[in-house]
């Protein structure tokens, strides 16, 4: 609800801003778009980052025993 507020104050003043929360990680990202094209300028944490997290996520269920 706060996110849908925040992207909801940027886009009434005109800002390219986007917020959002990556439902795996629970963790903030942000995104730059360009207001023109709507293309993504930037996005923090970078695509990149969060692929690899993403799969550290699901390598880490390997190593768990769950007979422990």
């Amino acid at each position: 609800d706060a996110i849908d507020r925040l992207n909801d104050q940027m886009r009434q003043n005109g800002r390219a801003l986007e917020f959002g929360v990556d439902k795996v990680l629970d963790r903030t990202v942000v995104t730059v778009k360009n207001s023109e094209t709507g293309k993504v300028v930037r996005q923090v944490p970078d695509e990149t980052v969060l692929r690899v997290a993403h799969h550290l996520e699901e390598v880490k269920g390997l190593f768990q025993d769950d007979r422990i």
